[in-house]
C-alpha cells in the first residue's frame, strides 16, 4: 500500500504542488474501489472453473441424427459410453439371429426327418407281417387244394408232380412252417398302429388271440375255404391301410418316389395273391362269374400298381423283366384273363401255382431292395441336416462368448480415455 501511494504520490506530484495527507488517503480510498470493480486481485472460484469445463466440454458435442450428447455432463458421458459399447454390437447381434434362426430351422427339419424314420421303420416292420400274412394264406389254400384232389393222399404226394427243387422251395409253404414264421415276425412288432375299428385289431394281443383261435378251426376243419379267404383278405387289408397311410408323403423330401414306389409293390403282391388263388380255382373248377370279375379286377390292380412303381423307380423293371424270365406266371394270368382252355390237369396245377408263389416271392425281394434304399435315404439324410447343425451352433456359441468380452474391453477402453481426458483437462487449467 505504501508503494502504491507513493507511487500515486509521484505521478501527482509531476502535476503540480504537493498533496495533503486527506487528499492522498481519498484518492487511495477511491482508487481501490475502482479495483474491485474491475475484478483486479480477485482469486477465481470453483464455479466459475467447472462453468469453464462444461463451456469447453460442450463445444466439443456430438449431434447423433435426432439428438446431440453433451460430454461436458455425466449424462451425456454415460451416455456415449453406452452407444460405444452397443453400436459395434449390432452386427454381432444380427449375425446372432441369424445363426440363430438356421439352427432352429434345421433342428425343426430334423424333428420331422426323425418322425418319419419311426414312421418308415414301424411301416417296414409291419410290412413284414403283411407278407407273412400273405404266404400263410397261399399255404391255407394250398392246403384246401390237396384235400379238394382225390389222387393227392397228402401234400407229400405234390413230389410226384414237381422238380426236386421246387419241392424244396414248396417246404417252405406247410401251414406249420407260416404260422411260425408269421408268429416271430407279429412278437418283433413293437408299435402297433390304432387304424382301425375292427374290434380284434385294436390291440396287438387281440389279434394274436383271435388270429390263434381261427388257426385252430382251420386245423380242426370248422372253416371252408371261403370263409379263409376273407378273413385273411380282411387282415391284410388293415395291415396294409397301415403301411400305406402311415407315412405320409407329404413329409417326404427327395425318397418319397421310393416311399411311393414300396407301396405299390406292396399293393401289387396282395392283388397278385388274390389273383392267384383265384386262377388256382379256375384251373381245379369252374368259376362263378362273381369270382372271374374279381380275378379280373385283382389282375388289372396287379399290373396298374406294378406299372406305377416302375415309373417311379424305372430300374426296378429291370430286375422285375430279368428275375421272371422263366416264370410263366404272366401268361398264365393273360391266359386266365381271356377265358382260354386250358388243361386243367393236375400236374399243370401244381406248376401254376408253385409259379404263383416264385412270382410273389420275386416281388417281395424288390420290395426288400426297395425298402433298403428307403432307410439308406433316411439315414443319409438324418446325418446330412444333423452335420449341418454344428457350423451354426458353434457360431452361437462363439458370439455369445464375445459379446460379453467385447463389452468389458469397451469399457476399460472407454473409462481410460475419460481418466486421461479428464486428466489432460485438469493439467491444461494449470497451466494456463
Amino acid at each position: 500500500m505504501a508503494n502504491r501511494i507513493g507511487s500515486f504520490e509521484e505521478q501527482l506530484s509531476h502535476d503540480g504542488d504537493p498533496l495533503t495527507s486527506l487528499e492522498i488517503l481519498a484518492f487511495t480510498e477511491r482508487k481501490h474501489k475502482e479495483d474491485k470493480t474491475n475484478g483486479v486481485g480477485k482469486e477465481p472460484d470453483q464455479k466459475s472453473q467447472g462453468s469453464e469445463s462444461e463451456v469447453l466440454m460442450s463445444q466439443h458435442a456430438m449431434k447423433m441424427g435426432f439428438y446431440t450428447i453433451n460430454l461436458g455432463t455425466d449424462h451425456g458421458q454415460k451416455l456415449h459410453t453406452c452407444h460405444i459399447v452397443l453400436l459395434p454390437l449390432i452386427p454381432v447381434f444380427i449375425l446372432l439371429v441369424q445363426n440363430s434362426t438356421t439352427f432352429g430351422n434345421i433342428s425343426a427339419s430334423l424333428t420331422d426327418l426323425t418322425e418319419v424314420r419311426t414312421q418308415v421303420n414301424n411301416a417296414l416292420d409291419f410290412a413284414k407281417l403283411t407278407q407273412k400274412l400273405q404266404e400263410e394264406r397261399a399255404a391255407v389254400a394250398l392246403s384246401f387244394f390237396v384235400k379238394s384232389q382225390d389222387n393227392l393222399t397228402s401234400r407229400d404226394s405234390l413230389g410226384n408232380f414237381i422238380s426236386d427243387e421246387r419241392e424244396e422251395f414248396l417246404e417252405k409253404f406247410r401251414p406249420s412252417n407260416t404260422f411260425n414264421s408269421t408268429d416271430y415276425i407279429l412278437q418283433a412288432v413293437e408299435y402297433w398302429p390304432k387304424v382301425s375299428d375292427v374290434e380284434y385289431f385294436k390291440t396287438k394281443l387281440k389279434f394274436q388271440i383271435q388270429h390263434s383261435l381261427f388257426r385252430t378251426k382251420i386245423q380242426e376243419g370248422d372253416k371252408s375255404m371261403q370263409e379263409v379267404l376273407d378273413w385273411y383278405n380282411q387282415v391284410n387289408s388293415q395291415t396294409l391301410s397301415y403301411v400305406t397311410y402311415s407315412i405320409h408323403d407329404s413329409d417326404i423330401s427327395n425318397f418319397y418316389r421310393w416311399i411311393i414306389g414300396y407301396k405299390n409293390l406292396l399293393r401289387a403282391v396282395e392283388y397278385a395273391g388274390k389273383a392267384g388263388i383265384n386262377g388256382l380255382e379256375y384251373l381245379s373248377r369252374t368259376l362263378t362269374q362273381e369270382k372271374y370279375e374279381n380275378f379280373l379286377q385283382y389282375e388289372i390292380l396287379r399290373r396298374e400298381y406294378l406299372n406305377q412303381t416302375f415309373n417311379f423307380i424305372p430300374y426296378i423293371r429291370q430286375q422285375y423283366d430279368e428275375s421272371l424270365q422263366d416264370d410263366t406266371f404272366e401268361e398264365m394270368q393273360t391266359k386266365i384273363s381271356n377265358k382260354e382252355s386250358l388243361d386243367g390237369n393236375l400236374d399243370t396245377i401244381v406248376n401254376y401255382f408253385i409259379n404263383f408263389l416264385q412270382y410273389s416271392e420275386t416281388i417281395r425281394a424288390l420290395i426288400s431292395v426297395v425298402a433298403s434304399e428307403i432307410l439308406t435315404f433316411v439315414n443319409n439324410d438324418y446325418e446330412s441336416i444333423n452335420n449341418q447343425k454344428i457350423l451354426p451352433l458353434f457360431l452361437i456359441v462363439l458370439l455369445i462368448l464375445f459379446v460379453p468380452i467385447c463389452i468389458l474391453f469397451t469399457l476399460n477402453i472407454t473409462g481410460s480415455m475419460m481418466r486421461y481426458s479428464r486428466k489432460s483437462f485438469h493439467q491444461f487449467k494449470i497451466i494456463n
